[in-house]
């Protein structure tokens, strides 16, 4: 795809209210279809762009914020304990994150033992997809999903020092 191609797409697809093709935009455009639609998805991917059906798109001009890993982390974590048995694309539907990164911490956990492969199984789309076990959900628990959480403590939930206590009535014995 040649430089600058995204720009003159997302330029020239702004002014369509509605929806366009990939012909008509590499026709007007002077481009080639195929890097055209490239575009298209890649746009489509990061939500500039909806696809209605295939090679006809609608410009929404929008692009969608990425999350960032630290945030995603610990949901995906926090997803792999509850569930016990899984399959990436469960826990990214949980976690609102990438199968392709769950992927990647599966395979991470796998490799330190937090994790193991149970099975392959066929998705809806008839591929397969590995299922992974937690296997002691207490450690895990421990290790990772405490770990990883970010403990928020208001000040109303914090535990008064003995000076607090004694100020309001109540002996540092407990009596």
């Amino acid at each position: 795809m040649a430089a600058g191609t995204a720009k003159r797409v997302r330029t020239f697809a702004s002014r369509f209210k509605r929806w366009f093709t990939v012909d008509l935009l590499s026709r007007t455009l002077d481009i080639e279809r195929d890097s055209v639609n490239q575009a298209l998805v890649r746009m489509a991917n990061r939500g500039e762009a909806v696809r209605i059906r295939p090679g006809v798109y609608r410009y929404t001009g929008v692009r969608l914020k990425v999350k960032s890993t630290q945030k995603i982390r610990p949901r995906v974590f926090r997803a792999m304990h509850i569930r016990g048995v899984f399959a990436a694309r469960e826990i990214a539907d949980l976690a609102e994150s990438d199968r392709r990164f769950v992927l990647k911490i599966a395979n991470e956990l796998e490799a330190a033992g937090a994790l193991e492969q149970i099975c392959t199984r066929k998705n809806f789309s008839n591929h397969d997809e590995k299922v992974y076990r937690v296997r002691d959900a207490d450690s895990f628990y421990r290790d990772y999903v405490l770990f990883f959480e970010k403990v928020k403590t208001r000040k109303s939930n914090r535990i008064p020092t003995c000076g607090k206590l004694e100020k309001a009535g109540v002996k540092a014995d407990g009596s």
